[in-house]
């Protein structure tokens, strides 16, 4: 029998990977580090010191953006990395 593997959804709260069409309010499901570690290239969630949630490209020892609005690259230390990003959700009404 699989293994059930736990998620949970979050919403962006600033602009960090719009150049890939991925844009603040979107809801994100993501795995939990807990659950699946992480590997290098992936798309994680994190949240900044400021506590706002973004996405960012994980490339240790750094984080990534796509965007124009986030000084980048970014220490990993300076974040809480929640988890890696599997599926976008976007509020279309």
């Amino acid at each position: 029998m699989p293994r059930k593997v736990r998620t949970i959804t979050k919403t962006l709260t600033i602009e960090s990977y719009e150049a890939e069409g991925i844009f603040i309010g979107d809801k994100i499901l993501i795995i939990p580090v807990k659950e699946k570690p992480l590997v290098n290239g992936a798309r994680v969630i994190a949240i900044t010191p400021d506590g706002e949630v973004g996405m960012f490209g994980y490339h240790p020892p750094y984080l990534t953006t796509q965007s124009r609005s986030i000084d980048a690259p970014i220490k990993i230390v300076l974040m809480d990395i929640i988890g890696t990003a599997i599926k976008v959700q976007r509020d279309l009404s």
